[in-house]
Protein backbone atom coordinates (compact mmCIF):
# COMPACT_ATOMS: atom_id res chain seq x y z
CA UNK A 1 0.00 0.00 0.00
CA UNK A 2 2.79 2.57 0.90
CA UNK A 3 4.27 1.22 -2.35
CA UNK A 4 1.58 2.08 -4.37
CA UNK A 5 1.12 5.85 -2.52
CA UNK A 6 4.46 6.76 -2.92
CA UNK A 7 3.45 5.60 -7.05
CA UNK A 8 0.70 7.72 -6.87
CA UNK A 9 1.75 10.58 -5.49
CA UNK A 10 5.72 11.09 -5.76
CA UNK A 11 7.88 11.64 -9.17
CA UNK A 12 11.91 12.13 -9.59
CA UNK A 13 12.33 14.93 -11.93
CA UNK A 14 15.42 15.67 -14.05
CA UNK A 15 15.21 19.12 -13.97
CA UNK A 16 13.72 22.57 -12.98
CA UNK A 17 12.44 26.19 -14.60
CA UNK A 18 12.32 28.41 -11.78
CA UNK A 19 9.75 31.09 -11.06
CA UNK A 20 11.06 34.31 -11.90
CA UNK A 21 8.10 36.20 -9.10
CA UNK A 22 10.50 40.07 -8.00
CA UNK A 23 11.85 39.38 -4.36
CA UNK A 24 13.15 41.35 -2.16
CA UNK A 25 16.74 40.86 -1.22
CA UNK A 26 18.00 39.74 2.13
CA UNK A 27 21.22 41.55 2.12
CA UNK A 28 23.19 38.49 2.92
CA UNK A 29 26.24 37.24 1.35
CA UNK A 30 25.95 35.84 -2.45
CA UNK A 31 26.27 31.93 -3.01
CA UNK A 32 28.42 31.09 -5.41
CA UNK A 33 27.89 28.61 -8.10
CA UNK A 34 31.42 27.99 -9.83
CA UNK A 35 30.88 26.52 -13.84
CA UNK A 36 30.86 23.12 -14.52
CA UNK A 37 29.46 22.28 -10.59
CA UNK A 38 26.78 20.74 -9.45
CA UNK A 39 24.76 22.63 -6.88
CA UNK A 40 25.24 19.37 -4.64
CA UNK A 41 28.57 19.94 -4.12
CA UNK A 42 29.02 22.90 -2.89
CA UNK A 43 29.31 23.81 0.67
CA UNK A 44 25.96 25.80 0.83
CA UNK A 45 24.40 22.95 -0.48
CA UNK A 46 22.34 21.95 2.51
CA UNK A 47 21.40 25.63 3.37
CA UNK A 48 19.08 25.56 0.42
CA UNK A 49 16.34 23.43 2.37
CA UNK A 50 13.71 25.59 4.27
CA UNK A 51 14.54 23.51 7.57
CA UNK A 52 17.83 22.12 9.23
CA UNK A 53 16.59 18.55 8.63
CA UNK A 54 14.19 16.59 6.79
CA UNK A 55 11.25 16.50 9.30
CA UNK A 56 7.51 14.50 9.04
CA UNK A 57 5.11 16.51 7.29
CA UNK A 58 1.31 15.69 6.10
CA UNK A 59 -0.19 16.70 2.67
CA UNK A 60 -3.46 17.93 2.70
CA UNK A 61 -5.54 18.36 -0.72
CA UNK A 62 -7.79 20.70 -2.04
CA UNK A 63 -11.20 18.80 -1.07
CA UNK A 64 -9.73 18.42 2.43
CA UNK A 65 -8.35 14.97 1.72
CA UNK A 66 -5.40 13.97 4.27
CA UNK A 67 -2.90 11.39 4.19
CA UNK A 68 -2.55 9.14 6.77
CA UNK A 69 0.89 8.49 6.11
CA UNK A 70 3.22 10.94 6.93
CA UNK A 71 6.49 11.12 4.84
CA UNK A 72 10.32 13.03 5.80
CA UNK A 73 9.63 16.21 4.15
CA UNK A 74 11.52 19.45 3.26
CA UNK A 75 11.07 22.43 0.90
CA UNK A 76 14.20 23.22 -1.21
CA UNK A 77 14.34 26.50 -2.20
CA UNK A 78 16.95 26.22 -4.43
CA UNK A 79 14.54 24.50 -6.96
CA UNK A 80 11.40 25.68 -5.37
CA UNK A 81 10.28 22.01 -4.94
CA UNK A 82 9.27 19.72 -1.86
CA UNK A 83 11.07 16.75 -1.28
CA UNK A 84 11.07 13.57 0.56
CA UNK A 85 12.89 10.77 1.41
CA UNK A 86 12.38 7.56 0.24
CA UNK A 87 12.74 4.25 2.12
CA UNK A 88 16.51 3.69 -0.40
CA UNK A 89 17.47 6.87 1.34
CA UNK A 90 17.03 9.48 -1.73
CA UNK A 91 15.49 12.47 -1.87
CA UNK A 92 13.34 12.89 -4.05
CA UNK A 93 10.72 15.19 -5.27
CA UNK A 94 6.91 15.25 -4.90
CA UNK A 95 4.75 15.47 -8.14
CA UNK A 96 3.39 18.83 -8.72
CA UNK A 97 -0.43 18.32 -8.73
CA UNK A 98 -3.49 20.71 -8.60
CA UNK A 99 -4.96 18.70 -5.97
CA UNK A 100 -2.31 19.45 -3.30
CA UNK A 101 -3.16 22.54 -1.04
CA UNK A 102 -1.19 22.96 1.92
CA UNK A 103 2.15 20.57 3.43
CA UNK A 104 2.80 20.94 6.95
CA UNK A 105 5.86 20.50 8.12
CA UNK A 106 6.53 20.55 11.82
CA UNK A 107 5.41 23.74 13.02
CA UNK A 108 5.30 25.08 9.85
CA UNK A 109 2.47 25.79 7.13
CA UNK A 110 3.04 25.91 3.43
CA UNK A 111 0.42 26.79 1.23
CA UNK A 112 0.60 24.90 -2.41
CA UNK A 113 0.07 26.97 -5.69
CA UNK A 114 0.39 24.81 -8.60
CA UNK A 115 2.23 27.12 -11.28
CA UNK A 116 4.19 29.13 -8.64
CA UNK A 117 5.32 26.43 -5.67
CA UNK A 118 4.74 26.70 -1.72
CA UNK A 119 4.51 29.78 0.51
CA UNK A 120 5.23 29.84 4.41
CA UNK A 121 1.80 30.45 6.15
CA UNK A 122 2.67 33.22 8.48
CA UNK A 123 -0.22 34.48 9.73
CA UNK A 124 -3.51 32.10 9.51
CA UNK A 125 -6.75 34.51 9.06
CA UNK A 126 -9.80 34.07 6.61
CA UNK A 127 -7.07 36.41 4.89
CA UNK A 128 -3.74 34.83 5.18
CA UNK A 129 -0.61 36.11 4.80
CA UNK A 130 2.60 34.27 3.10
CA UNK A 131 5.84 34.39 2.68
CA UNK A 132 8.14 33.22 -0.30
CA UNK A 133 12.01 32.75 -0.04
CA UNK A 134 14.01 32.64 -2.87
CA UNK A 135 17.32 31.91 -3.89
CA UNK A 136 17.81 34.93 -6.06
CA UNK A 137 20.15 34.91 -9.39
CA UNK A 138 21.72 37.86 -8.94
CA UNK A 139 24.61 37.47 -11.90
CA UNK A 140 26.73 34.96 -13.72
CA UNK A 141 30.38 35.21 -15.37
CA UNK A 142 32.56 33.19 -17.95
CA UNK A 143 36.13 31.83 -16.76
CA UNK A 144 37.27 34.22 -19.26
CA UNK A 145 35.95 36.91 -17.20
CA UNK A 146 33.36 38.19 -18.92
CA UNK A 147 29.85 38.65 -17.70
CA UNK A 148 26.76 37.23 -18.74
CA UNK A 149 23.23 38.06 -18.86
CA UNK A 150 20.70 36.92 -16.18
CA UNK A 151 17.81 35.80 -17.61
CA UNK A 152 14.34 35.96 -15.90
CA UNK A 153 13.58 32.53 -16.16
CA UNK A 154 16.63 29.52 -15.29
CA UNK A 155 16.88 25.86 -15.38
CA UNK A 156 18.21 24.58 -12.29
CA UNK A 157 19.89 21.63 -11.76
CA UNK A 158 21.64 22.00 -15.09
CA UNK A 159 25.34 22.56 -14.41
CA UNK A 160 26.60 25.43 -16.97
CA UNK A 161 30.05 26.64 -18.45
CA UNK A 162 29.61 29.72 -16.77
CA UNK A 163 29.62 30.59 -12.92
CA UNK A 164 26.35 32.06 -11.02
CA UNK A 165 25.98 34.11 -7.85
CA UNK A 166 22.53 33.61 -5.73
CA UNK A 167 21.68 36.15 -2.82
CA UNK A 168 18.55 35.02 -0.72
CA UNK A 169 15.17 36.82 -0.83
CA UNK A 170 11.71 36.87 0.26
CA UNK A 171 8.40 38.32 -1.24
CA UNK A 172 5.25 38.54 0.89
CA UNK A 173 1.77 37.32 -0.60
CA UNK A 174 -1.60 37.31 0.55
CA UNK A 175 -3.88 34.01 0.69
CA UNK A 176 -7.58 35.11 0.07
CA UNK A 177 -10.80 33.19 0.81
CA UNK A 178 -10.88 31.68 -2.29
CA UNK A 179 -7.16 30.37 -1.67
CA UNK A 180 -5.66 32.99 -4.72
CA UNK A 181 -2.88 34.27 -3.85
CA UNK A 182 -1.87 38.50 -4.20
CA UNK A 183 1.61 40.31 -3.97
CA UNK A 184 1.48 42.12 -0.62
CA UNK A 185 0.51 45.49 -2.00
CA UNK A 186 -1.38 48.67 -1.15
CA UNK A 187 -3.43 48.23 -4.21
CA UNK A 188 -4.28 44.63 -3.50
CA UNK A 189 -5.04 44.95 0.06
CA UNK A 190 -7.94 47.58 -0.84
CA UNK A 191 -9.03 45.53 -4.09
CA UNK A 192 -9.60 42.39 -1.25
CA UNK A 193 -11.33 44.51 1.21
CA UNK A 194 -13.93 46.48 -0.60
CA UNK A 195 -16.47 46.95 1.47
CA UNK A 196 -13.96 48.12 3.83
CA UNK A 197 -12.12 50.29 1.73
CA UNK A 198 -12.16 53.56 3.73
CA UNK A 199 -11.53 51.95 6.87
CA UNK A 200 -8.35 50.68 5.60
CA UNK A 201 -7.08 53.50 3.96
CA UNK A 202 -7.65 55.57 6.78
CA UNK A 203 -5.88 52.45 8.51
CA UNK A 204 -2.82 53.11 5.84
CA UNK A 205 -2.64 56.83 6.18
CA UNK A 206 -1.94 56.72 9.41
CA UNK A 207 0.37 54.07 9.75
CA UNK A 208 3.47 54.19 7.30
CA UNK A 209 3.16 50.24 6.20
CA UNK A 210 6.50 49.06 4.98
CA UNK A 211 5.22 46.66 2.41
CA UNK A 212 8.57 44.44 3.16
CA UNK A 213 8.49 44.34 6.82
CA UNK A 214 6.85 41.44 8.19
CA UNK A 215 5.35 42.81 11.33
CA UNK A 216 3.71 45.67 9.58
CA UNK A 217 1.81 43.05 7.39
CA UNK A 218 0.60 41.30 9.92
CA UNK A 219 -0.61 44.17 12.31
CA UNK A 220 -2.08 44.90 8.67
CA UNK A 221 -4.14 41.99 8.06
CA UNK A 222 -5.02 41.38 11.35
CA UNK A 223 -6.88 44.94 11.36
CA UNK A 224 -8.35 44.07 7.74
CA UNK A 225 -9.89 41.00 8.95
CA UNK A 226 -11.40 42.03 11.81
CA UNK A 227 -13.83 44.55 9.34
CA UNK A 228 -14.55 41.17 7.64
CA UNK A 229 -17.17 40.30 10.70
CA UNK A 230 -18.16 43.61 11.00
Amino acid sequence: MKHQVHKLIFLLCASWVVNSECVYSQGSSLLRLPALTDVSEVAWHNSIYLLPEFQKGKITYAKGFELDYQFNLNYNIYYEKMHYISSAGDKLEITNTRDIQYVQIGGKSLFHEYNKGYYEVILKLPVALAVRNSLVLESTQYNSGRAGSVTRMEVRGVVTDYDRSYSRGFAYFIIDQNNSLHKATRTSILRLFPSSRDAIQEYLNKNKVNFESRENLVDLLGFCNQLISN
